[in-house]
């Protein structure tokens, strides 16, 4: 006997629920860490990838417990990528620069 398969739109919400939405470069600048699902998103890999490239120790990774988290700022600077906003070029204030 055969397990009922779940309806179409069940199936499909799982799906969406699975994946997080890509991250921007700007939610990656505002968080210290994301978790390894959401990094793999980010660069448009699976998780299994992420979690493999982990284990691998190609990809730093901080434990806590049962989470895997990634810390932002290695992303990053590997992506070539400035941690903070650059100064405006025009040399307008940018309001955080204060005399």
């Amino acid at each position: 006997m055969s397990t009922p398969e779940a309806p179409r739109d069940v199936q499909l919400a799982r799906t969406v629920h699975d994946r997080p939405e890509p991250l921007t470069i700007d939610d990656l600048r505002r968080r210290p860490t994301i978790t390894i699902r959401e990094y793999a998103a980010f660069i448009g890999v699976s998780s299994d990838c992420a979690y493999e490239a982990a284990a691998r120790g190609e990809l730093r990774v901080l434990h806590l417990g049962r989470r895997v988290l990634v810390p932002t700022a290695p992303v990053l600077e590997a992506l070539g990528i400035a941690i903070a906003d650059p100064p405006p070029a025009d040399g307008a204030d940018c309001g955080r620069c204060r005399e």
